[in-house]
């Protein structure tokens, strides 16, 4: 454009008429307020979508907590069970996943042939029982069920009178559960106390219990059992591979007779103190051909295993994996046991 015309424009500018002018300034004005506008309607909704993220983060938050806690609740629950009014039944929960099971003679040189071939196996969570079945838990089952023990029916059980190198096992006349040294003793300072008794007696306990609880109770298997004792990292003893003095644990007649469950560790009593009865048949070869998962132990067989030792064996059987063998019937003072249960509703 000609330097000419360009001046002559310019200068007519100002000439313009003023609703011209006016109307230029105000549609930029306007434009500028529906930037502002849609600028904070924009930052209005972000906001807002921003409040209701966080709404719904706490809500779900809130209900992931509820959530949680009414399942420590649920599973805190599921460890106690009322037998009778004033007497409940503790159990902890074993994780689900694998252990070693058995004996490796490389490492263990008390290992039996029975405990071999060390081997690893799955179990499914579930639920033992924290400590071995008291007296007073059995008297609520007495009182409840009317039952009578062999010891009782009998009218004496064989009791243990030596130490644990000598064959001292006597039948001791009038001797039961109530009255563990036979006429004349009695529970007296003994209710917490594991009591004992044979399978039968046990097999009672379990179903008048879980009538009066509702819940499905069973003896533990030996896998069941060897693994809460254990851990999952092949330990010799519950607390590791360091044997202990009789400091830690009722064994080799050091106390005469059976203890408070829980006096001498807090491991729940899985050395020493009573044999506790497993649901498993005794089956020297087994160990060669189990299965690796939630293994339940031979179908038949004539005696039942007994890990966990007793307050009058000697320490090789105080190892976790260590397990002495029993007939179905009859009477001891050194024969107890404890419960399991599933974790399924």
């Amino acid at each position: 454009m000609p330097a000419k015309l360009r001046l002559e424009l310019e200068s007519n500018i100002g000439d313009l008429p003023f609703p011209i002018k006016f109307s230029q300034e105000d549609a930029i004005k306007k434009e500028a307020e529906e930037k502002a506008r849609q600028e904070k309607a924009r930052e209005a909704r972000e906001e807002a979508e921003k409040i209701a993220r966080l709404e719904e983060e706490k809500a779900r938050e809130g209900a992931e907590k509820k959530a949680r806690m009414e399942e420590e609740e649920r599973k805190k629950k599921e460890l106690t069970l009322e037998l009778a009014p004033g007497v409940t039944m503790e159990f902890v929960r074993v994780p689900a996943g694998d252990f070693l099971m058995g004996s490796d003679p490389m490492k263990d040189e008390q290992a039996r042939s029975n405990e071999q071939p060390q081997h690893k196996v799955n179990l499914d969570e579930y639920l033992i029982g924290k400590y071995p079945i008291t007296n007073h838990q059995f008297q609520a089952f007495v009182i409840a069920s009317g039952y009578k023990t062999n010891a009782e029916e009998q009218g004496r059980a064989n009791g243990w009178t030596g130490s644990a190198t000598g064959n001292a096992w006597v039948m001791i006349q009038n001797a039961s559960w109530q009255q563990p040294r036979g006429q004349g003793s009695e529970l007296s300072q003994k209710e917490e106390h594991p009591v004992v008794c044979y399978l039968e007696g046990c097999c009672c306990f379990l179903r008048v219990s879980q009538r009066v609880s509702g819940k499905k109770l069973r003896l533990p298997s030996e896998a069941e059992w060897e693994k809460a004792a254990r851990g999952t990292d092949g330990r010799l003893y519950p607390w590791g591979d360091q044997a202990l003095d009789a400091t830690y644990y009722n064994f080799k007649g050091n106390e005469g007779g059976t203890t408070l469950v829980g006096q001498y560790n807090l491991l729940g009593d899985k050395a020493g103190n009573v044999w506790e009865w497993v649901n498993d048949w005794n089956d020297r070869n087994y160990y060669k051909n189990s299965p690796v998962s939630n293994l339940v132990g031979p179908a038949s067989g004539q005696y039942q295993l007994i890990p966990c030792s007793s307050w009058f064996i000697n320490e090789n059987f105080l190892r976790s994996a260590g397990h002495g063998y029993n007939a179905l019937v009859g009477s001891s003072s050194s024969l107890g046991f404890r419960c399991a249960r599933g974790t399924s509703p």
